[in-house]
């Protein structure tokens, strides 16, 4: 394993949590769960090298409910529209529900819709 360089953003490999390890034990909250608040702190973390609780934090590809192209490789090849679920890193149903598919192939829709899509439900 390679050795971590410090400040790192890690994320709890089974939870939403998100840290901000100052050292391998020490950091701060920047994404809370539902028992770490934003901005809580500790100095008795599990290390940040024990890669069965953490991974390294990959941001967002957009931001949650962003309009955005997809369509896959093979088959018919034509885009569609579709919010962005950040929350669960794919693109919501074209109703809004969230944790739809994962697309191979996505890109930023720029421009105005002649129509509105969905908003996304919860």
């Amino acid at each position: 394993m390679s050795k971590i360089e410090y400040p790192c953003l890690m994320e709890g490999a089974c939870s939403r949590l998100v840290v901000c390890f100052s050292s391998e034990r020490k950091g701060h909250v920047v994404i809370g769960d539902e028992l770490h608040r934003e901005g809580h702190y500790s100095e008795l973390w599990t290390p940040s090298a024990d890669t069965d609780l953490w991974k390294p934090y990959m941001p967002p590809l957009y931001e949650d409910g962003e309009i955005c192209w997809v369509w896959d490789r093979g088959g018919d090849n034509i885009p569609a529209l579709r919010r962005y679920d950040a929350k669960n890193k794919c693109w919501c149903y074209r109703s809004g529900v969230r944790k739809g598919k994962a697309w191979e192939n996505h890109a930023k829709f720029e421009g105005t819709l002649p129509f509105e899509l969905p908003k996304i439900k919860d």
